[in-house]
């Protein structure tokens, strides 16, 4: 912009002797007057406030204050060239209460793009400026171009000066972890629920995965590292536990399955009486010549005449029943009532059918003695003739 002036005149005119009565093109109080204090240069810049239109802000005087176009936050991409002049000095705050990003342009290309000493956008403080100047069409921070390598030295950083807000690595992201590769700090992004961070199989960088059996240390794992009820049976091989692991007393008949204690897992004369249940022990559970006369008892007595003789069938023991002929002298018979043969409780003979299968001199045969009529009763028997059976009067 046009520069105005800086200094007063050395001289004043003393107004007394020559008042100011218009009678000059200049008067004396015009002469004495300080220079106008607005413009770039002014002994008393003017602070402008000046509103961020689509990126771009529009400066009139050397102290800008840039505010947000809407809202309270806004990005300042440039600095428009008009009012301004190059080498013209540029004084930049964010106005209070406002959050304002300087643009930095690594390649300019367009009038009134910004460069920045540190090379990346900056956040405009309310109370310290960034102080800009115009070079051609372009705005560079104070000192004119980039910061050379090696320009900054940790000794002119202050203790605790670099926070993790001066600090990207790119897509950065919450539980992030910075590693240095070899050639420079980069970004590890964060792992997934219940994986640890462990070297990579190449042993040059860090890396999040999943715990497998390979990276446990053998005997690593203790009791005191295993949770209540963490071993079931799903974990334990087959026939992997000895009578040794298990509690004395601790099995019990829940946790045995039926028939699965045989002779074999019984010491000899381990079992007395008592745990027998009565009634249990059988002709055949009782071995060969297993009862003497000396064991042998008899639940009742019988009746007088009766003889001790066993039971029907292979399994049936020892009973007291009426003897069979041999030297009875009478035999009982019970008679029938009826003038046809009945037949034995059970029979299926029927008089007059073939032998069939029963071949003739095998099987029982029935004597009996049964009403031939009102006045006669006989003795009869049933026998095979001539392929059939047939009643026979005996007597």
């Amino acid at each position: 912009m046009a520069r105005k002036a800086i200094y007063k005149h050395a001289t004043q005119v003393n107004t007394s002797s020559y008042p100011d009565d218009g009678s000059s093109p200049v008067g004396t109080t015009e002469w004495n007057e300080d220079p106008a204090p607005q413009g770039m240069y002014g002994n008393t810049p003017t602070t402008a406030t000046i509103t961020i239109a689509s990126g771009v802000a529009t400066v009139t005087d050397s102290i800008t204050v840039a505010t947000s176009e809407s809202g309270t936050s806004d990005t300042l991409d440039k600095l428009a060239t008009t009012n301004t002049s190059e080498y013209d000095l540029i004084y930049l705050f964010a106005n209070t209460g406002h959050t304002v990003t300087l643009t930095h342009t690594g390649s300019l290309s367009a009038a009134g793009q910004v460069s920045l000493l540190a090379a990346g956008n900056k956040t405009l403080s309310t109370t310290i400026p960034t102080i800009l100047i115009r070079k051609g069409t372009y705005w560079y921070e104070f000192g004119g171009g980039s910061v050379g390598d090696g320009d900054i030295t940790t000794a002119k950083l202050a203790d605790n000066a670099v926070t993790g807000a001066k600090i990207a690595l790119g897509s950065d992201a919450a539980g992030d972890i910075m590693y240095h590769n070899g050639t420079d700090y980069i970004r590890l992004a964060k792992g997934t629920a219940n994986q640890v961070l462990q070297i990579n199989s190449g042993a040059t960088a860090p890396e999040w995965a999943g715990v497998t059996a390979t990276e446990i240390a053998a005997d690593a794992v203790g009791t005191s590292e295993l949770a209540a009820d963490a071993v079931t049976g799903a974990q334990i091989a087959d026939d992997a536990i000895n009578s040794e692991h298990y509690t004395d007393g601790s099995i019990d008949l829940a946790h045995l399955s039926a028939d699965c204690v045989d002779g074999t897992k019984i010491a000899d004369d381990a079992i007395n009486s008592e745990h027998y249940a009565a009634g249990s022990v059988d002709l055949e559970h009782m071995s060969s010549e297993s009862v003497d006369e000396d064991n042998l008892q008899i639940s009742n007595a019988g009746t007088n005449g009766q003889f001790l003789t066993k039971q029907s069938g292979n399994t049936g023991g020892l009973t007291w029943a009426d003897g069979g002929g041999g030297a009875e002298l009478f035999h009982v018979y019970s008679n029938s009532t009826t003038t046809s043969y009945a037949g034995q409780s059970g029979e299926s003979q029927t008089l007059g059918t073939a032998v069939g299968s029963l071949a003739s001199g095998s099987g029982d045969r029935d004597v009996y003695i049964r009403k031939i009529d009102t006045n006669n009763e006989g003795i009869f028997t049933v026998i095979h003739k001539n392929g059939a059976l047939v009643e026979v009067q005996i007597g």
